[in-house]
């Protein structure tokens, strides 16, 4: 026996080959002492095919659980992209209920804004400087410099000559 690890795999090839040799020098075995206790070739045939077996039974069920863990991820991924949805929908919909309806469907109450001093002052600097550059005003400025427009003045243009027939072509 190696004295390194064996994966699954190669402990397997291990103890089959173990147990053909065992059959192979069953006469050379027949009934022995091995560590304290007596062993004979079915004895061992027995003890290597019962760690295949669990090995096998391990793997079987590894493999089980790996697909059951990856169907379960697909499906975790589906509901989560519907809840994204459906709450899309529900806050569309609802209006100002959303909040119950949202805890009874069990969603997160939604998270307060917290904006900075600095923030705002930079938002409000930025809003001024638009309305400068843009030339926009308030009510109040719209207001005080609202009055009756002039009316262009209609020029008098020449009376429009009769259109001239155009000749029959044959």
């Amino acid at each position: 026996m190696t004295q390194s690890i064996l994966n699954n795999t190669e402990e397997i090839i291990f103890c089959t080959k173990s147990i053909a040799a065992v059959m192979k020098y069953q006469l050379l075995l027949k009934s022995f002492t091995l560590a304290g206790e007596a062993a004979t070739p079915v004895s061992l045939t027995a003890a290597f095919q019962a760690d295949i077996d669990a090995t096998s039974a391990l793997d079987a069920a590894e493999a089980s659980v790996a697909k059951l863990r990856m169907t379960q991820r697909l499906a975790r991924a589906a509901s989560r992209q519907l809840h994204v949805e459906l709450k899309r929908y529900l806050v569309a919909v609802s209006g100002p209920e959303i909040v119950q309806i949202a805890q009874d469907f069990g969603y997160p109450p939604g998270k307060a804004r917290k904006q900075t001093v600095a923030s705002k002052s930079k938002q409000v600097a930025l809003a001024k400087a638009t309305r400068v550059a843009r030339g926009t005003r308030g009510k109040k400025q719209k207001a005080a410099i609202k009055g009756v427009a002039a009316a262009p003045a209609i020029e008098p243009t020449a009376p429009a000559a009769a259109p001239v027939a155009a000749p029959a072509t044959k």
